[in-house]
């Protein structure tokens, strides 16, 4: 009697596992199939994107106008209470899902790659975590959305330059003068050197006052001749 090989063992194994443990979308849990990843084809088509582009002065540009000297400034989904970008925000925050957060980034790194602005940037810096909150979390979020677009891109990722100095709480819940005070001072340059006569792209997961954006970019712009763009996975409407 023929011995199945390994692989064939492996494959076996692994429709088995599939039977009982299905891998299922990240918005309505319906089971996906074999083409699809993380998000089934039915939510995708219906996730509200802001098809900002290459579109200067776009409506997240204009929010920020006037409190970030940015270069660019872009978002891939519109963030809606209870929606499809909330759920995949949560997962990739919250849920141990460093893989969606990288998926997710690979996206954003593919409609960058469209923009001709995009050619102008140097490296990516992901807006950081405190080591208590990383140590909690286990990665962080904007890392990992970070990464995936480096990967798209072949910019490199570098994660030493914005440091957090100071622990502060989530503000989820907090209006846009708190979320000011709850992040003033909190971000150091730790690495002026690595940005001098740089642009580079500031990544976080979603822009909601724009506070945290707002002190980071303060801390990049204390390095010399340095030009600041944002990419975001999301925006909140009511920025």
């Amino acid at each position: 009697m023929k011995v199945p090989d390994l692989f064939q063992i492996q494959d076996h194994m692994r429709s088995l596992f599939e039977l009982f443990y299905p891998e299922t979308c990240c918005c309505c849990k319906a089971r996906l199939n074999e083409k699809e990843c993380f998000i089934c084809l039915k939510c995708d088509i219906t996730i509200p994107r802001t098809f900002f582009d290459d579109e200067p002065n776009n409506s997240l540009e204009k929010k920020l106008w006037g409190r970030i000297p940015f270069q660019r400034v872009w978002a891939m989904f519109h963030l809606t209470s209870g929606g499809k970008v909330q759920e995949l925000l949560y997962q990739i925050k919250y849920m141990n899902k460093y893989e969606l957060g990288l998926f997710m980034g690979e996206r954003m790194g593919k409609n960058l790659k469209k923009m001709n602005w995009i050619n102008e940037i140097d490296m990516i810096i992901p807006v950081p975590l405190h080591r208590k909150r990383l140590l909690k979390r286990g990665y962080n979020q904007c890392e990992a959305l970070g990464s995936g677009i480096s990967n798209m891109l072949e910019i490199p990722l570098r994660t030493s330059v914005l440091r957090r100095n100071m622990y502060n709480k989530s503000q989820t819940n907090y209006k846009k003068a708190r979320r000011w005070k709850n992040v003033e001072g909190i971000f150091r340059l730790a690495h002026p050197e690595m940005i001098k006569g740089k642009h580079v792209l500031l990544i976080d997961d979603v822009v909601t006052t724009g506070s945290t954006l707002e002190a980071c970019t303060d801390e990049l712009m204390k390095g010399e001749h340095v030009k600041v763009s944002i990419a975001t996975m999301a925006c909140a409407g009511g920025l």
